[in-house]
């Protein structure tokens, strides 16, 4: 088996993951051949991690632990992700064991609007089963009060999908599956608090509006972790 996870060890109880970006490394058919062609990388999710720690180092000295998966998504095997997930998991208990909290944070993409409505960032938390007492509400709350000016000089917040405890019509990327990673790592880890983050795809553009939303959430991380 092939070593899919790259890892970078921080000094706060924060875990970010990286599951499905893809551009860390290329392998070729014979290596690890395509199976699900019509899956895409979640582009841009990987500098966004990156510059989360670089940013919070430098403003606060903090720096969380950040795991890359280093395979491209549409290669990607059960025992592919359950390597990775393994890996994760490991960083999770180093915290646990350290600190006694863990935060993971998920990241993740995406380009197509639930029906129920336009966001910026849509949790997930298999409806409030992945989380420790109201680590998503705080956080999403936090998350809707900062503000940018649009292209038309306008102000507007962040709009942020909080799911509640109950499953509600035209929601998408709620973690419910058995197979996400905030599913998985709660299932073992019951103190963790495990929060999946659906970024839409107009903040992953690597534009100043990237560089406004990183340093966004590089300081909701700070307030409501550390």
């Amino acid at each position: 088996m092939y070593n899919v996870t790259m890892a970078v060890r921080g000094n706060i109880p924060v875990v970010l993951t990286v599951p499905h970006d893809g551009g860390l490394i290329s392998f070729n058919k014979e290596e690890i051949p395509i199976r699900r062609p019509e899956r895409q990388n979640d582009a841009g999710t990987r500098y966004v991690a990156y510059q989360i720690c670089n940013d919070m180092e430098r403003r606060f000295d903090k720096r969380p632990f950040v795991l890359f998966q280093k395979v491209e998504r549409q290669r990607l095997t059960r025992e592919i992700i359950l390597q990775f997930y393994k890996r994760v998991l490991q960083e999770v208990r180093f915290c646990l064991d350290k600190w006694v909290r863990c935060y993971l944070l998920d990241l993740h993409a995406f380009k197509n609007q639930p029906s129920i409505g336009d966001y910026d960032i849509v949790l997930g938390t298999d409806h409030r089963r992945t989380v420790c007492d109201r680590f998503d509400l705080f956080f999403g709350k936090n998350l809707e009060q900062w503000f940018f000016w649009d292209k038309d000089g306008r102000r507007r917040n962040l709009d942020v999908y909080i799911p509640g405890a109950e499953p509600k019509e035209g929601e998408r990327f709620a973690a419910t599956k058995d197979f996400t990673l905030v599913k998985w790592i709660k299932g073992r880890e019951p103190r963790v608090s495990a929060l999946q983050i659906e970024i839409f795809k107009d903040w992953l553009m690597i534009d100043h509006n990237t560089e406004m939303f990183i340093k966004t959430l590089s300081s909701n991380i700070s307030l409501n972790t550390i």
